[in-house]
Order: structure tokens, then sequence, then C-alpha cells
């Protein structure tokens, strides 16, 4: 089967004009703590990196596995007195508490406290650094 490279290129394009309006919030780690991830925090100014991108697998939530992109989409609570990051189930088809507990509450009474409990949308990108030593 050959790759059509023009329609995976305007397909990336449209993906990363929509980028913006998909992801909300700060930054976190979700990531399994035995693995050596290193999380990119810039300091003030300007940066240059690449973002590299990606063939998208079964879990990637905006694009059909096989196809090129650049980030991974998902949606997550932060649970808990620590704010602890967890990825919501519904994002895979499952029953996820948090959510079911939120439905069962009528939004117009709290809205806040939806905004603040509720799934929020959230992007991981895989990049090169190419600034100075002291920020790879």
């Amino acid at each position: 089967m050959a790759i059509d490279r023009m329609k995976q290129a305007s397909s990336l394009i449209n993906r990363m004009k929509q980028s913006k309006q998909l992801v909300d919030g700060k930054k976190s780690a979700i990531f399994n703590p035995d693995i050596d991830i290193q999380i990119y925090k810039p300091r003030r100014g300007k940066h240059i990196f690449d973002v590299v991108p990606y063939y998208a697998g079964k879990f990637d939530t905006q694009v059909k596995p096989g196809v090129e992109t650049y980030t991974y989409y998902y949606k997550s609570h932060r649970i808990g007195v620590n704010k602890t990051e967890v990825i919501c189930p519904r994002l895979y088809g499952n029953p996820c508490p948090q959510c079911e507990e939120l439905d069962s509450m009528n939004y117009d009474d709290n809205p806040d406290y939806f905004k603040d409990y509720g799934a929020k949308n959230r992007g991981l990108y895989n990049i090169i650094v190419l600034n100075s030593r002291e920020e790879k």
C-alpha cells in the first residue's frame, strides 16, 4: 500500500491548526515512573526545537493507526489533594467514576466545580531542543 505523503501532510497541517484549541491546562507527568522521560520546561525567552512526528498507534485518539501525526491527545483528571493526574478511562470507552459522579450532579449549582474536576484536554509532543546545552 503506497503512502500518500501530500494527503498526510495536509492532514497534519490541519491538526496543527486545531492543536491550540484541543489542549488546555498545565504540564504534567503521566508516565510510568520507571521510565526515564525528560519533561521540557522552557525558561522565559525564545526557544528553538523540532517537533518529532510519529505514526499513530491504536491508542491515538485523533487519528487512525498508521497516519503520521505529531502529538498525542488525551483527557485527564486531577484527583485528590495532590491533584494527581490520571487519564480519563472514557477516552478508551471504559467507565470513569469521576465523570460519572460529575454527570450525576447539577451543573448549574456550581459550574466552577465542574471546571476544576472535569476531564481536561491535554497533548504530548516529542521534541528535540535545539537551544543551548543548559536548556536540554
